[in-house]
């Protein structure tokens, strides 16, 4: 199907008179109708990330929606491209969490008597030094959380079919989405480790009120996005969620458990 040529900027709705806009940069062509689109704008423009961090951080920690509602309008050079902020957020977070993470998150009963098979001399070391199997874990886990995330922007297109949106605008909201969580977990576990830190300090009880602000606020946030960017009722916004949040979580839950194992039984 043929589409009308792109009179006015997408971004600053100045008229156009090229393939870029003389007052913002931008460029007329849309990345909304393929994946490859947004891979392109990813390596385009690499290291160009000036005052647009800014810009995006707060609307991304704040706004729920408002990035991807933004991106998906055209609004696209004043912030980090979603894929670009993904995997930087990604690179640094599962980094900060193999560090931050205590190592005795990896927790197994010792048996006193147990005989000196092969099984029981591998739980001994995991037991004596259980940050190996951390790190591999983490170092992991980028990978696995980079082929979680096209399915639950898939889960969304199949809950939202009736929207007509392309799946590239249900991948975008869930690259904001995921960065908003892997960015709010790195805060969580620096303010826990400074509360380590600080012991039976009054300023580490009131850190644990952040602690418990933090983990308020991912799910509410999560919710008002989806409510923000998809525009629908209250009560099929709740609906679809909820959908969302179970069918991901037992997908999240089987994938990790599969990596622990893995993570524990590699030499």
């Amino acid at each position: 199907m043929d589409t009308p040529p792109q009179l006015y900027c997408d971004n600053c709705h100045s008229a156009l008179h090229g393939a870029f806009c003389h007052e913002c940069g931008q460029e007329k062509k849309s990345y909304i109708r393929n994946v490859s689109g947004v891979i392109t704008e990813f390596f385009g423009e690499f290291s160009n990330w000036d005052t647009r961090v800014w810009r995006t951080l707060f609307p991304l920690w704040f706004r729920p929606g408002f990035l991807s509602q933004r991106y998906v309008s055209g609004h696209r050079v004043p912030y980090v491209p979603p894929l670009r902020l993904y995997l930087f957020t990604s690179i640094i977070a599962f980094l900060l969490f193999s560090h931050l993470t205590p190592s005795d998150v990896v927790t197994i009963e010792r048996t006193p008597d147990a005989p000196a098979l092969e099984v029981n001399e591998q739980l001994q070391n995991l037991l004596d030094n259980p940050q190996p199997v951390v790190t591999r874990f983490f170092r992991l886990a980028p990978q696995m959380m980079f082929v979680l995330l096209p399915t639950f922007a898939l889960i969304l297109k199949l809950l939202y079919l009736r929207s007509h949106r392309y799946y590239t605008e249900h991948l975008i909201l869930a690259l904001h989405n995921h960065s908003f969580i892997l960015q709010m977990l790195a805060f969580y576990l620096g303010v826990t480790a400074v509360e380590r830190m600080l012991g039976t300090h009054w300023l580490a009880a009131a850190l644990s009120w952040l602690d418990t602000l933090i983990m308020c606020w991912i799910p509410t946030y999560l919710l008002l996005s989806q409510k923000r960017f998809y525009q629908q009722r209250w009560g099929k916004t709740l609906l679809k969620f909820c959908l969302t949040a179970s069918i991901y979580s037992v997908l999240l839950l089987a994938a990790g458990s599969g990596l622990i194992l893995f993570s524990v039984l590699s030499p």
